[in-house]
Order: structure tokens, then sequence, then C-alpha cells
């Protein structure tokens, strides 16, 4: 074998041991593909008592919002919602707002429901919300696609007694990573820094048949 044949053959085996090393290095380990941590929304900054949605939902409601699941019908001068056996899922509907911090209310009644919700959710996905029964209250930071790594965690649970054919009064309060809620006589803190994040929309949903909303507000919470 010549010199010049022998160095390139060298070369050849030192390219080839380094390209092989490279390709073993990258290669991915056998296993399950770890998930990305979801990332934060950014801060959405309003100014302290803007109206962001102000619905009396008796005749009509405003255009925006858009109904997923179930059926939604104006009745008795409210929104009434049911879910659907086809469905096999709750009724929801959504409406789209911009904030972080916040102030809801809203009018309820029971008609037959299992159970109603406020949720509040972020672009990656459910944020938060309000869970209503006709026994009880509670508020949750919600996991996000149910998919990891974050994961729903109660903040706040309590009794109640809601009577069908009643309207009861809801209103929530989110500043910062505290949630607070007062349903009826009862009131409910928590706090969860994940909910300390720039929103997207907010969404009214009936477990079972059926339950009314009216006189919902949305705005950013004054200073107290």
């Amino acid at each position: 074998m010549s010199f010049r044949t022998s160095h390139l053959v060298g070369v050849f085996v030192v390219v080839s041991l380094a390209l092989t090393a490279s390709t073993s290095a990258k290669a991915p380990k056998p296993g399950k593909t770890k998930k990305a941590a979801v990332t934060a929304a950014p801060i959405v900054s309003q100014p302290a008592g803007t109206i962001l949605l102000n619905e009396p939902l008796a005749t009509t409601a405003d255009k925006g919002w858009r109904t997923a699941k179930g059926k939604w019908e104006f009745i008795d001068g409210s929104w009434r919602g049911a879910e659907l056996e086809a469905d096999n899922h709750g009724a929801v509907t959504r409406h789209d707002a911009r904030f972080t911090d916040v102030e809801i209310e809203f009018d309820f009644k029971f008609d037959g429901a299992k159970a109603i919700s406020l949720s509040i959710n972020d672009p990656a996905g459910h944020n938060s919300r309000l869970g209503i029964t006709p026994t009880s209250v509670r508020i949750t930071k919600d996991d996000h696609d149910h998919a990891g790594p974050d994961k729903a965690a109660q903040l706040g649970a309590g009794p109640a007694k809601f009577q069908a054919g009643t309207w009861y009064h809801a209103r929530i309060k989110q500043i910062g990573p505290s949630f607070e809620a007062q349903v009826g006589d009862l009131t409910l803190n928590g706090k969860h820094d994940a909910i300390a994040v720039g929103k997207s929309n907010i969404g009214l949903t009936v477990a079972g048949k059926t339950a009314s909303f009216k006189n919902l507000t949305v705005k950013v919470p004054t200073a107290e």
C-alpha cells in the first residue's frame, strides 16, 4: 500500500469514527418522550375598571359567543344551557376576553343540571374555574390539556344548597395568583401561581339538564 493510499484510509477511518460518535450522541434514548413544560401566557395589562363584557343574556347574546356543545336557548329572560346525549360532553359556550386580573359576576339557576361552571382559559388551554353543583362550590386551577406536566389543583371548596328554580348570584375575582369566589352566602379563597397569566377567553358550561344564566359582566378589577 502506497503512502498516499494509507493516508486516505486513515482519514476515512477517523472521519467514520467521528460521525459514528456524533450520531450515537444525538440518538434519542428509548422510552417516553419528556413533555415540555407549559409556557406561561404573557401578562395582559388593562386599565382598572375596564368593562370587557356586559351581557344581560335576556333575549340575545353577543355574536362573539361560540357554542361548542349542547343546546343553548333564550327562555324566560335568561340563557338556558342543556347537555345533549349525542355530544357525550357537557354543554359549552365561550367568548373571547383578554385579561390577567378580572372580576366576573353572573346570576344562575338550576333546573335539573348536575353541575355548572365558569371556565377561564389562557392560550395554552384551560386555566381555572368556578364549579357549582346543587350542593357544593369549588374553585380550581385547571389541568391545561390532561397530558401533563401540569395538574389540576383544588384551591377551595365548601358545601351549599341551591334550590331548583331559584336564582342565585356568583362573583369571582382573580388578582395575580389569588382566586376569590362568592356564591350565595359562601366565600372561598385560594391561590396558585399559574393563575397569574394572561387569559384569552371565558366559558359557561352545563352538565346535565338544565341550567340558566343572566346578568353576566366581565371587568378589570378596581383597587380596593
